[in-house]
């Protein structure tokens, strides 16, 4: 007679007799379990795991109702191994290009925090937060990596070049850049620059009534005070992308140039969907849920409760038409990324957002306890102490002369690599060249 036990997914036949055990996959009655429990409880939709949920959904849905359509589901949360997608080793090497006002300072957070923990050679400027100042590869100014050591990660402030990134990188490099709705990055710029950063043309803006937001009187009178095609209120994604200035009234040139980014950007990520775009991120990196957390960090001013009216958001867009040309570009192709994605990525969402506001709740109460998070099916147990969430709030510039520092206490006992010269930085120039 034999005893049956179920292990996981395994079925072990104890023989008393022979005394041996035979171990047996039971692939076909977990798959009819797995049928039968979706069958109870999505009422027969969708009876194949690995299916996209949009074959069940119109010939056309929108981002929206595909969302909504997921989240009416009920997600399967028992106890299982963690997930690995593609038996992947995770990517150490990515290229980040630092948007202005697009969630740049939390994604630096994010990437500081993974190169740190994992002792990587991060492209630090010479000077401030900035790698370069004009589009010219002869502008950038860069620390040398230590001896025997060469660039793991790019994530500071730059204008892009593309062949800068990939002399600065190795091949296997992952690069990713993010891009935010135009009207809500303009208020948000026009608050820092003018404010904080106190840009002059922007301080020289002035009202009557003080009650008046100037930011109307600058919609009043477009191009007053923004004489520039581009500028940080004016089409500044498109020149942090680094888009020629000789070709803004080019057309032709544009559309070619957004069909080079898109070719060269693995992952482009929307402000507007940040946390999709996190665990997007992750899977495409193969990197730990504890390496995404976050709590948000605002660069500067963060007086942005100004309402625009209809009227100043359509003139707005005409001003800074390129701007939302590029951005509708990647949005576009974002929600056909994500419509995409088969229903464990939603409940891995589901998990993280569920997760984030747990850290944040723990992290703002200041109690400085250890935060212990289970083992789940997104990722295995780990704890948050009090370091990890100082570390989530630290600012761009504290971070920039920690990793500055760190990296040049290894410079004086090794020496720098003296085979890494700025010379050579994209001494072909730029692939966006026509």
């Amino acid at each position: 007679m034999a005893t049956y036990t179920t292990v996981n997914t395994s079925l072990v036949v104890v023989w008393k007799k022979k005394k041996w055990v035979v171990f047996g996959c039971l692939n076909l009655m977990v798959l009819a379990i797995i049928v039968s429990k979706q069958q109870t409880m999505y009422g027969g939709v969708n009876k194949l795991w690995k299916k996209p949920f949009i074959d069940q959904l119109d010939k056309n849905p929108t981002l929206e109702q595909h969302l909504k359509y997921l989240q009416n589901l009920s997600l399967l949360d028992g106890p299982g191994d963690v997930r690995i997608f593609g038996n992947r080793k995770e990517i150490h090497h990515v290229g980040y290009l630092k948007v202005h006002k697009t969630a740049s300072t939390t994604m630096f957070n994010i990437f500081s925090r993974f190169a740190q923990s994992r002792n990587l050679t991060v492209a630090l400027p010479l000077r401030t937060n900035y790698l370069s100042s004009s589009l010219s590869p002869h502008s950038w100014q860069i620390q040398p990596p230590p001896f025997n050591k060469t660039f793991d990660m790019v994530f500071h402030h730059c204008f892009f070049n593309d062949m800068v990134f990939k002399s600065l990188l190795p091949e296997s490099t992952v690069f990713i850049a993010s891009v935010r709705d135009p009207v809500s990055r303009f208020i948000s710029a026009f608050n820092y620059f003018r404010n904080v950063y106190k840009t002059s043309y922007l301080k020289r803006i002035k009202t009557d009534d003080r009650r008046v937001h100037p930011i109307h009187e600058y919609l009043r009178h477009l191009g007053l005070y923004d004489t520039r095609m581009t500028s940080p209120t004016r089409n500044a994604m498109v020149r942090d992308f680094g888009f020629p200035r000789k070709y803004l009234q080019n057309q032709t040139m544009f559309e070619r140039f957004l069909s080079k980014l898109d070719n060269f950007f693995d992952l482009v990520l929307v402000v507007e969907y940040f946390n999709e775009s996190l665990v997007l991120m992750k899977r495409l990196l193969n990197w730990h849920i504890k390496d995404i957390l976050y709590t948000p960090l605002v660069s500067g001013d963060s007086r942005n409760n100004v309402k625009l009216t209809e009227d100043e958001i359509k003139k707005y867009k005409q001003f800074s038409n390129l701007d939302v040309t590029l951005y509708e570009f990647f949005l576009k192709k974002f929600k056909q990324t994500l419509l995409k994605q088969d229903e464990t990525f939603f409940q891995e969402l589901n998990y993280f957002k569920k997760l984030l506001d747990d850290v944040k709740s723990h992290c703002n109460s200041g109690t400085g306890e250890i935060f212990h998070v289970q083992k789940s099916k997104w990722n295995q147990e780990f704890i948050l102490n009090l370091s990890d969430c100082k570390q989530m709030k630290t600012g761009e510039l504290e971070l920039t002369k920690i990793m500055k520092s760190n990296q040049q206490k290894l410079i004086s006992v090794a020496g720098p690599n003296k085979q890494f010269s700025l010379n050579n930085l994209g001494s072909s120039g730029s692939a966006f060249k026509p």
